[in-house]
């Protein structure tokens, strides 16, 4: 029966900062969070963060009014500064209708309808709350900063439920819906750049979670989450202007025609240079199209299913925390209108520990891996000039938490980054020379009522 309450205050774990209550039956809450961030190797999020950079925020408003026993409305309003990445523009983050059908001391169903945060693994629906993360940000080898507002919400339906059984707890979410992409990130990070025309402006988004804790290990916590994406570039330009882009290239005009050799496509991996695709161009067609993807896309269709394992275990002053993540890819993209559709693996993964050192202190520690393409451990497929790297990453972090009174908190954070598969990609990054090897270091101040 506690472990069922738990659930019911976890399914708002948005809401769960310290409330004000309006009435008997709604409550507001708020949190702030200001950082510091230097990253003196790569512009993270931004040139200016090379310097250090207070261009990073996060201000968000929540609450919910309670109609009926079963029936209640919730949503968040908030406001996300990125450096070059998010520019802090007010937006709607979750808003629905939660209607409760059965409830009872041994299990429960229910519906939500609206803009609802996807439950995938242990942090993504409360990644944007700064006392629900681990430290500054969300471990990237998982919850990668440039997919968040692909992967983050849907707008749709989500069932969820739970169960008491003799074995333990189980609790479950499935859910369906579409979701509008704000901001180019995607693009940035598959293409190197912005394409010439077009984007991708809406995800099909699907999905179920599961998590379940057995009664014979206290504070043991396992979670399986998969999440299938689809979604469509739109918009692109023609065959005829790529190929007249293509012409007009000052790497063309100043390069000899040369027989056909096999490249491949920046953030996607794709091989080219087959007898069958892209054989009436010269190799310095093929190789400016490889290295200015951006410029030559005619069309894309990408297919995703995104899996995630997780587990958690608690005890004494501890918690111990690790998760598994494995994407199957199926691009098909066009280039200078040739098509051609490949799969490959994504996978990522993180080992995190936290000490609650005192009742107002933690520290934590955390060492995590992602490779775009598992089978390519070397990354030679995925990679731009200015980039070279840009196919895997390996990362250590130490940080820590001091919670000063019950509203402020004060976190730093340092991470040692090797290879740059999840540097946040921005507009204008494509004009920096990324290293392969950096550091971040970050503070940050948060409040929260």
């Amino acid at each position: 029966m506690n472990k069922l309450i738990v659930f019911i205050s976890g399914l708002f774990l948005p809401l769960s900062v310290l409330a004000l209550d309006v009435s008997e039956n709604s409550e507001i809450h708020g949190f702030a969070m200001q950082s510091y961030v230097y990253s003196p190797d790569n512009p993270y999020a931004g040139t200016a963060s090379r310097d250090g950079s207070f261009d990073f925020r996060e201000i968000g408003l929540n609450g919910f009014v309670e109609l009926s026993p079963s029936l209640r409305v919730a949503g968040q309003v908030l406001s996300r500064k990125v450096g070059e990445v998010d520019d802090g523009a007010l937006r709607v983050d979750f808003l629905l209708l939660d209607y409760q059908f059965y409830s009872s001391p041994e299990s429960m169903f229910g519906v939500r309808l609206g803009r609802v945060k996807n439950n995938i693994g242990f942090y993504n629906s409360s990644r944007d709350v700064p006392s629900a993360r681990p430290g500054t940000k969300v471990p990237e080898s998982v919850y990668f900063d440039s997919f968040r507002d692909a992967f983050l919400s849907v707008d749709g339906i989500n069932l969820y439920g739970a169960l008491e059984l003799e074995s333990g707890f189980l609790s479950w979410e499935i859910f369906r819906g579409n979701k509008k992409l704000e901001n180019p990130s995607v693009e940035y990070y598959m293409f190197g750049g912005a394409p010439a025309q077009g984007g991708m402006n809406d995800i099909e988004l699907s999905g179920l979670s599961l998590s379940f804790s057995p009664n014979k290990i206290s504070g043991l916590r396992l979670a399986a989450s998969a999440l299938q994406a689809y979604a469509k570039f739109d918009g692109a330009q023609s065959t005829d202007q790529a190929q007249a882009t293509l012409e007009q290239s000052d790497a063309l005009q100043n390069a000899a025609v040369q027989a056909v050799t096999p490249v491949s496509l920046g953030g996607l991996g794709l091989s080219y240079g087959s007898a069958s695709f892209f054989n009436y161009l010269s190799q310095a067609s093929q190789a400016e199209i490889a290295n200015n993807p951006s410029k030559y896309v005619t069309g894309l269709t990408f297919k995703t299913l995104y899996t995630l394992w997780s587990i958690q275990y608690g005890f004494d002053d501890w918690l111990l925390t690790a998760e598994y993540m494995r994407l199957f890819n199926s691009p098909t993209i066009s280039m200078v209108g040739t098509s051609t559709q490949q799969t490959f693996d994504t996978d990522g993964f993180y080992l995190q520990a936290e000490w609650f050192a005192m009742d107002d202190l933690s520290l934590y520690g955390r060492y995590e891996e992602m490779y775009l393409n598992a089978d390519d451990r070397n990354s030679e497929q995925f990679s731009f000039d200015y980039n070279p790297s840009h196919g895997f990453s390996k990362g250590l972090t130490f940080g820590a938490k001091w919670q000063l009174s019950s509203n402020w908190m004060l976190l730093g954070e340092m991470s040692i980054n090797d290879g740059t598969a999840w540097l946040p990609s921005y507009p204008g990054i494509e004009q920096e020379a990324i290293r392969k090897h950096w550091n971040t270091y970050s503070v940050a101040v948060s409040f929260q009522f």
